[in-house]
């Protein structure tokens, strides 16, 4: 739950943390609350207070994505809007499970070439594991030629801290 009366009495930290106006956060929770799908929803309780509930599963029971503000603002400053997308994609499929994914689908899915692609979704998966924000590991297969799987998981938000501290 988010109250607007709270919104606005952290006026001053929540314009200084987002780098946005109070009043362009108000529209654009208005807004999203009149989007189609209930990702976030706006409500007023008894006492006539307005307050947003967001939601972090669709209909269908998807789940949203979501990423600590420190992380993202890492991201952000460090990074591209490619290297947030596999993030996000690798967050999404992993959960909190090791996964085996190919770096074709990564780059189709983030709407990349499944050629020249993959070399980028490569070196995109190599900063967010020395940033500490994933784990990669290759199981090689030799067969009648030799053949690599890799496994991605995500790092817990403690376990980030603890590399990022390190660097």
């Amino acid at each position: 739950y988010l109250y607007k009366n709270k919104i606005i009495q952290f006026t001053d930290e929540i314009e200084e943390l987002s780098k946005n106006k109070i009043n362009t956060i108000l529209k654009n929770m208005r807004t999203l609350s009149q989007l189609d799908g209930d990702l976030v929803t706006a409500n007023v309780n008894e006492e006539g207070e307005i307050y947003y509930v967001i939601n972090y599963a669709d209909e269908r029971g998807r789940k949203f994505v979501t990423i600590e503000s420190d992380m993202l603002r890492f991201l952000i400053n460090a990074s591209n809007s490619t290297v947030i997308k596999i993030y996000v994609l690798l967050k999404y499929m992993c959960g909190d499970r090791e996964r085996k994914i190919t770096r074709e689908y990564i780059a189709q899915q983030v709407g990349l070439s499944t050629t020249k692609g993959l070399k980028v979704v490569s070196d995109c998966t190599k900063m967010l594991c020395a940033c500490g924000f994933i784990k990669k590991r290759k199981v090689y297969k030799y067969e009648n030629s030799v053949n690599c799987d890799i496994y991605y998981s995500i790092n817990s938000y403690e376990e980030w801290k603890e590399v990022i501290k390190n660097k």
